[in-house]
């Protein structure tokens, strides 16, 4: 017979998280045949299978292949990128600092930085300096619509690579812009279930929180399935996560996955968080909400 603490490990070990992935960003931009060109060129993301890359495309999820050239499908471990028409003063993704300067929305990983630098700079790329070593060496970048993001590689110690790995072999985190971190990051605990990293304190004052996704044993890691969320202090002048349609109806920047779609929005009403419509049925369940910032997000169960 079993003990109760090999039962209860038992729970642990069957139990999925809330949130076990991410499935897509979605990316605005003017012209998407030519944006799909582009970050097939210089991401090596490819147009999803059956689609076809033609002028007047309405849209394009490209998706990163694996280390045998396969793409990722919608739970893999890199998002797609879910290219969407929108003018820009429906807004691109990034914010800016008090200061001016522009940042990042969320951050690659890649086992070859200076591959992608070189690519980058023959391909003629809006690159923000040249490769800094910020926890390691990383580069910002533009897409062509001004889309903002970052490229890093981790060292041997935190990933090892195989000398066959993919150029970009994940996303890292995303950055997130708030006006209070303290409050912010209860939010994020509070209705998605990420934590703090270990070792800091969750205390007000805080002026930045990166928060981790648990899996399904309750624990944290560095480099988990779902992107870490690093919020950083921004007014709201600087922008938000998201974007507008030409009909004014604001779009998510991205979307989570679950496996209990129906306990989160029941989390999300008790909660009082704004919602977006009710739960709705495309390609499968899915709920767009807002967080205390204005930044809007998506989740989906497969």
């Amino acid at each position: 017979m079993l003990s109760q603490n090999q039962m209860e490990e038992i729970k642990v070990e069957n139990k999925l998280e809330d949130i076990t992935g991410f499935t897509c960003v979605y990316v605005p931009v003017s012209d998407v045949y030519k944006a799909a060109q582009w970050y097939e060129t210089n991401l090596g993301c490819k147009l999803r299978e059956g689609d076809i890359m033609e002028p007047g495309m309405t849209g394009a999820i490209m998706r990163f292949p694996d280390a045998n050239g396969n793409p990722h499908g919608p739970t893999g471990p890199v998002p797609a990128m879910f290219l969407l028409p929108s003018g820009p003063e429906g807004g691109r993704l990034g914010f800016t600092w008090p200061n001016g300067e522009r940042q990042a929305v969320g951050c690659f990983i890649t086992p070859r930085i200076q591959k992608l630098f070189e690519r980058f700079k023959s391909n003629g790329v809006n690159i923000v300096d040249g490769i800094r070593v910020t926890c390691g060496p990383n580069l910002q970048f533009y897409d062509p619509d001004g889309n903002m993001w970052e490229v890093w590689e981790p060292s041997p110690e935190e990933i090892n690579f195989d000398e066959n790995a993919e150029d970009i072999t994940g996303i890292c985190c995303f950055y997130v812009p708030v006006r209070d971190v303290y409050e912010t990051a209860q939010w994020y605990e509070t209705n998605l279930g990420c934590k703090l990293r270990e070792g800091d304190k969750m205390e007000p004052g805080m002026t930045g929180a990166i928060m981790r996704f648990p899996d399904h044993t309750g624990k944290t890691q560095p480099f988990g399935k779902v992107p870490a969320m690093f919020l950083l202090p921004s007014g709201a002048e600087g922008g938000r996560l998201g974007f507008s349609w030409p009909d004014g109806d604001r779009q998510a920047v991205g979307c989570f996955i679950t496996p209990r779609i129906q306990e989160l929005f029941d989390r999300f009403k008790k909660n009082r968080v704004s919602i977006v419509d009710d739960i709705r049925i495309t390609c499968g369940p899915n709920l767009q909400f807002y967080d205390p910032e204005g930044n809007m997000w998506e989740i989906w169960q497969p």
